[in-house]
């Protein structure tokens, strides 16, 4: 516990006008923001994530102007090209750029942070105490009993330059019923040299059979800071499949905490991280397998350039009497510079006798034969190198099943590793 002042400690707790009457969740989360206090590197899951600089920051608790903040021409054009969508700027729901008016049958969007969050008391750290205590954005989403909702759901939070940085609280739950499913597209879009703070919590419940298929994408930023929450509970027969992309922030950070609590819960997971300059990700999932035969396969690759620093954590836990599980994870990392850092830890902890696991982590460089090889076919190096990092990383995609989304999120790969793994100039 570390109740040490800081101005981002300071700033998260200042008073707020409507002190008397906010609700029990609010006082409750203040109320834990102000005993556990911001996690130090003590702590061991946030060991290689420092705060230091992002500590030292104060921050506005609001963008009193978000509402009427101008959408930049190509990111507008981005969110109205998806026909189901929420849109939040600057941690406010702009109903204007939204589109719920279509709403598939079956499904129920109710708009406002939800009041009724099912993180657990000792699973809360100082952001998600911090969520509790003042997000005011965010979203009630309700898939019901055997619908199946084809048309993708896309959640946008955007991030505008402001006068002052912003602390951006925002809450979504979902719910999926008994045989329902459906697709979310998320994507954390900034603009400019927006230095805010998005603390994003996400929590997420899947009845028995449900199906729910999730990607998760961030922008490239050397300013913004993101630590997001991600909470998924599977009953019998449950599937998820997720595959996140993360180009790189000033600061990223996502916890991601899955609860297999139904027999057969399956859990697949993909995910690269893509970082140069001085990025800085840190992915911490972790995996309860709490039911008969349940399974999670996690696939993530990790490739850091000039001083980024990478942080992998994969943990991944079989209960007592959760017999037949299956547990896998794989995590490979490429170091393109001497200058970056990958931090990878595979955790494998086992308390049933009927089970498969395994997992494996590793970290190297570019194959200098395969480099040469290429380059001697009379492919320039830099592109030689975006073909040989992108073939590593695009293993990670097997997550998906749907050959739509496969597509789409190589297009961002690609796009997102060319930057830093050179270009298409001529060297030889």
């Amino acid at each position: 516990m570390n109740t040490v002042a800081s101005p981002l400690l300071d700033s998260l707790l200042q008073p707020q006008a409507d002190d008397n009457t906010q609700s029990t969740l609010r006082r409750s989360g203040r109320t834990l923001l102000e005993q556990i206090g911001l996690p130090t590197a003590r702590d061991e899951a946030w060991r290689y994530t420092s705060l230091r600089s992002l500590a030292s920051k104060a921050f506005a608790l609001s963008d009193v102007d978000a509402a009427a903040r101008v959408v930049p021409a190509p990111l507008q054009a981005l969110i109205l090209a998806a026909q189901l969508r929420l849109v939040f700027v600057n941690g406010v729901l702009r109903q204007d750029l939204s589109a719920l008016d279509a709403t598939p049958q079956g499904m129920r969007i109710e708009v406002g942070a939800s009041e009724s969050p099912t993180v657990q008391p000792q699973s809360v750290d100082a952001f998600v105490a911090a969520n509790l205590a003042l997000a005011q954005a965010g979203a009630s989403i309700k898939v019901l009993a055997d619908a199946k909702v084809e048309i993708p759901l896309h959640l946008f939070f955007l991030s505008l330059p402001t006068a002052a940085p912003v602390a951006m609280h925002t809450r979504i739950g979902i719910e999926l019923d008994s045989g329902a499913g459906c697709t979310l597209i998320e994507r954390h879009l900034a603009d400019g040299n927006a230095a805010h703070l998005c603390n994003r919590v996400l929590d997420v419940a899947l009845g028995s059979d449900a199906r729910l298929t999730h990607t998760r994408q961030t922008s490239a930023s050397a300013t913004m800071n993101s630590i997001h929450s991600t909470r998924y509970r599977l009953a019998r027969g449950a599937a998820v499949e997720t595959f996140e992309l993360t180009p790189g922030q000033s600061l990223n950070r996502h916890q991601v905490d899955v609860e297999l609590i139904g027999d057969g819960a399956r859990f697949v997971s993909g995910g690269v991280q893509a970082l140069n300059g001085r990025a800085h990700s840190d992915v911490q999932l972790s995996v309860q397998h709490r039911a008969r035969d349940t399974s999670c396969d996690l696939i993530w690759r990790g490739i850091a350039d000039q001083r980024a620093r990478l942080g992998f954590t994969g943990n991944l836990h079989v209960d007592v009497g959760a017999d037949g599980a299956d547990a896998k994870l794989s995590s490979k990392n490429l170091l393109l510079s001497p200058h970056a850092e990958i931090n990878t830890r595979p955790v494998l902890v086992i308390h049933a006798d009927e089970v498969k696991a395994a997992h494996g982590a590793t970290v190297g460089r570019l194959d200098e034969r395969a480099l040469f090889y290429l380059r001697s076919r009379g492919i320039p190096t830099a592109r030689a190198r975006v073909m040989l990092t992108h073939a590593f990383a695009i293993e990670a995609l097997q997550a998906l099943s749907a050959e739509s989304l496969r597509t789409q999120m190589s297009a961002a790969l690609r796009e997102a590793m060319a930057g830093f793994v050179g270009n298409d100039a001529d060297e030889r």
